[in-house]
């Protein structure tokens, strides 16, 4: 087995922000960019700039720009986010410490670290199944004598949720980061109290759906606005085929959620689900694309 020196940098693991996060900021995006590239293409530079000057006066106006260049950079901050702002692991030989992300630590989260000492036997990389809490992977470091020392389970502002790639390479690399061994389990708690731990990760067939329903829940009010758009068929049933989409991806969160693995009821999608959200990026996309085609 291969060490690191003790005068090399710690093997750092930064947290991705989970899909259905930087799935927000296209609304944003769309709500900003939209009616600002409307007003240029129809009526110009100048033309915008005398159109709001004219109606809300010179100082609200440059409010106004600075307000929606504000939000464009905010939208663009969630969906690229800089790896200085995601949580992190840092693995070295004489401990292991867990960094929440920016905003959980402007809002006083602390940083979490387990020694490794001589009384360390492994490293464990645990997907956790606990009722009530939302699933994800926690390090654990085991001591021969059977205790632990767990990380990212206290932060409720952090999910690590890893595909298989990324379990493999962590795995692969914090053995030598850390010079002890790494497995991979699954814990769960049992209706009983008990836990139950096994080898192996969860199947990729259920980490691709949970990212596919997360993927068409932002995707879809985009392309169904598009369609609508192009098609301009009137208003009612406009109205009618958005409601009907807006339905479905409730109910297939439903559905999802009762049979998904331990029952996972996606509370960070419901921002995706509201009938806010959906109708302004439906809205939108319908509104810019039956214009080009000359519809409105």
């Amino acid at each position: 087995m291969a060490f690191l020196e003790q005068d090399q940098p710690p093997y750092i693991f930064h947290i991705r922000s989970p899909l259905y996060v930087r799935a927000l900021a296209l609304p944003l995006i769309a709500v900003v960019v939209c009616p600002i590239a409307f007003f240029y293409w129809k009526l110009g530079i100048r033309g915008t700039e005398a159109l709001f000057k004219h109606s809300v006066g010179y100082f609200a106006f440059w409010f106004v720009i600075l307000a929606m260049v504000g939000s464009l950079a905010f939208a663009l901050w969630i969906l690229l986010p800089p790896q200085s702002t995601l949580a992190r692991f840092e693995f070295t030989r004489e401990h292991i410490r867990f960094i929440p992300n920016l905003v959980a630590r402007f809002i006083g989260e602390a940083s979490e670290e387990a020694d490794i000492s001589t009384a360390s036997s492994e490293i464990l990389l645990c997907y956790r199944v606990w009722h009530g809490q939302q699933p994800g992977y926690r390090i654990i470091v085991r001591s021969a004598d059977g205790a632990e020392r767990e990380l990212a389970s206290h932060s409720p502002h952090t999910q690590v949720d890893l595909n298989p790639s990324e379990v493999d390479g962590l795995a692969d690399a914090v053995s030598p980061a850390t010079g002890l061994p790494v497995r991979v389990v699954i814990r769960r708690k049992l209706p009983n109290g008990a836990v139950e731990e096994v080898s192996g990760r969860p199947s990729a067939s259920k980490t691709g759906t949970l990212m596919g329903i997360g993927a068409t829940v932002a995707a879809l009010p985009y392309a169904a606005g598009i369609f609508m758009g192009w098609l301009s068929p009137s208003p009612a049933i406009v109205i009618a085929v958005g409601l009907a989409l807006w339905l479905c991806i409730l109910l297939t969160l439903y559905v999802a959620a009762r049979t998904g693995p331990a029952h996972k009821k996606f509370p960070s999608l419901r921002t995706l689900t509201t009938l806010v959200t959906f109708s302004a990026a439906y809205r939108v996309c319908f509104v810019v694309t039956a214009y080009f085609r000359g519809r409105l």
